[in-house]
């Protein structure tokens, strides 16, 4: 199951990085795979065989290795700034937390416990600012 939440991030990431270029999925996927079946890669209902992933590296104009690299330093980037979130609102300094909360799209957070991490911490600064009940925090 590992195996498979790393493709899916990983075909995640090769959508943020399609995005950021202003490439259709199309112009991704083309000649590569179908875009039915790279969505799948994305839903992590598959994972991307290692030929798809040097072609997708490839069409972005990076090399397979690169790739690895940069996405592992994203997401412990990712990680940290979580952490640093979680850490302004445990220590009740709302107004970072919510310029934080601010800066980060939560469409593209990579990894799943990162997106928990954020999610909690958002509603964590509810319950503290009493915008919500203790059950509905519960809950």
């Amino acid at each position: 199951m590992q195996q498979d939440n790393y493709s899916k991030e990983l075909a995640h990431y090769f959508d943020m990085l399609r995005f950021s270029r202003k490439m259709t999925l199309e112009d991704l996927t083309h000649d590569i795979v179908s875009i039915r079946q790279f969505r799948r890669y994305i839903r992590g209902e598959y994972q991307m065989p290692q030929i798809v992933f040097n072609n997708l590296s490839i069409r972005l104009g990076f090399k397979p290795e690169h790739i690895l690299l940069e996405f592992e330093a994203l997401k412990l980037q990712e990680t940290k700034k979580m952490n640093s979130l979680h850490n302004a609102v445990v220590n009740k300094d709302f107004n970072l937390a919510k310029s934080m909360i601010l800066e980060i799209d939560e469409n593209y957070i990579i990894e799943k416990n990162n997106l928990i991490m954020f999610k909690f911490s958002k509603l964590l600064i509810n319950y503290y600012q009493k915008e919500i009940s203790p059950e509905n925090f519960v809950d």
